[in-house]
């Protein structure tokens, strides 16, 4: 209360000493008269994209693949850094490769992942997510992405290489989205697109 006070008593002061007449002024709160009408009518342009449940529908249908999830879990070794000190953590490439072979191993042989978690997590940089996690399509690195929505179930990634760690998925399996879950991501999509074609006419 006392801020909405203080703001009608500077916008009077600044009327009677006729600071509303100044260019400058006017100027701003032209293009500020413009800035709320084009935010007006973006919204008008919003509400009158409405969106079918048949158009979600057929979406849905047409684009089922982007709806794949994927139960993975992840694997990263991170590599030495050329200029690492001594006690730095991390691993010479040959290295990474070699423990993650190890610990491919060990799990293709039967070692409980939380065994070979405990085996291998440490300060030497060694990350092992023993709980699965869920993804979908574009989450992950294009490469693991790729691998993640291909290989079968129980299946492991090539090892992808990065700047600063050697990283590899398993993947444990794959399930569709149900409609239901994604009909409003879905319809949200399709109003943006709406939008935008209204915005495209327009320019």
């Amino acid at each position: 209360g006392r801020e909405y006070s203080l703001m009608l008593l500077l916008s009077q002061k600044a009327e009677t000493d006729h600071l509303d007449a100044a260019p400058a002024f006017q100027q701003e709160l032209a293009l500020k008269k413009r800035q709320m009408l084009a935010q007006a009518e973006y919204r008008n342009l919003a509400t009158q994209g409405q969106v079918s449940p048949d158009e979600v529908g057929t979406y849905y249908a047409a684009h089922k693949s982007d709806f794949e999830e994927a139960s993975v879990r992840e694997f990263i070794i991170r590599k030495k850094a050329q200029d690492a000190k001594p006690g730095d953590p991390g691993l010479s490439p040959g290295e990474a490769k070699a423990r993650l072979d190890s610990i491919q191993k060990a799990i293709t042989g039967g070692t409980d992942i939380a065994q070979v978690a405990k085996q291998y997590n440490g300060p030497n940089g060694v990350i092992i997510e023993p709980e699965p996690r869920t993804v979908r399509r574009g989450e992950l690195l294009p490469a693991l992405d790729k691998a993640a929505f291909e290989l079968k179930d129980n299946q492991f990634s090539d090892p992808v290489d990065t700047p600063r760690a050697l990283v590899e998925l398993q993947v444990l399996s794959r399930q569709q989205v149900e409609l239901k879950d994604v009909s409003q991501t879905i319809e949200n999509s399709l109003r943006q697109q709406k939008v935008q074609v209204a915005l495209d006419d327009i320019k």
